[in-house]
């Protein structure tokens, strides 16, 4: 039997995507479980020189399971890529995509890429994607992501979007947050908080997270 090239393999994902589209993660990531280490590397190389040109399903796929030698390829691309200009949507998204990878790692060594990105650039359409990947493994520039967000973002622009919600499901997040933000500003805990408090409300919430959601959002 012939093997099957990288491009066609990848192509049948992509038409199961199309068909299943939140269940091909899955499917590709057992595919990846089942090949040896040597193959499970070459597949992930192919991955990244996809992903590079904007591929989502390998970026999705490398957000969990990139390894040092991918990860060390993203961060040279970084380096060496052209800043995007904030009207190019298409390559502003791809950098935010590719930055969240290299923030997921555990290790935290490509810190430096990713602290400039979160404190230094302009907060861009794409950038609250990125301080999730941090969350729990580096605390720390996680709050001070979202205190710099805060204190540059009107708090209209984002209090009635996923940005806050996506807070009220996450109670240890939050919780973190209340602790270094009152540490540093309370006057922008307050804005989080009142932005936060207008999901208190949401019909997803369990009894249990709603009470703990209330508790932490207290004075």
């Amino acid at each position: 039997m012939a093997e099957v090239s990288f491009d066609e393999l990848w192509e049948s994902f992509h038409a199961y995507e199309r068909e299943s589209p939140f269940e091909v993660i899955v499917r590709v990531k057992k595919y990846l479980k089942g090949l040896d280490v040597s193959a499970q590397s070459r597949f992930l190389d192919c991955l990244v020189h996809i992903g590079l040109n904007g591929d989502h399903l390998a970026l999705s796929i490398l957000q969990s399971e990139a390894e040092l030698k991918q990860l060390q390829a993203i961060s040279e691309a970084l380096k060496n890529a052209k800043m995007p200009h904030a009207s190019d949507i298409e390559a502003s998204a791809l950098r935010s995509a590719l930055i969240r990878i290299i923030a997921a790692d555990k290790t935290n060594s490509f810190g430096e890429l990713v602290e400039k990105y979160l404190l230094v650039e302009d907060i861009g359409l794409y950038w609250p994607n990125v301080p999730w990947a941090l969350w729990p493994h580096n605390k720390n520039l996680f709050c001070k992501a979202w205190l710099r967000y805060v204190q540059m973002k009107p708090q209209r622009e984002w209090q009635d979007t996923v940005i806050a919600q996506a807070f009220i499901g996450e109670i240890e997040a939050l919780g973190a947050l209340k602790e270094f933000f009152l540490k540093t500003s309370s006057s922008d805990w307050e804005k989080l908080r009142d932005a936060i408090s207008l999901h208190k409300d949401a019909s997803w919430l369990t009894e249990l997270q709603k009470n703990a959601l209330l508790k932490t959002l207290s004075k």
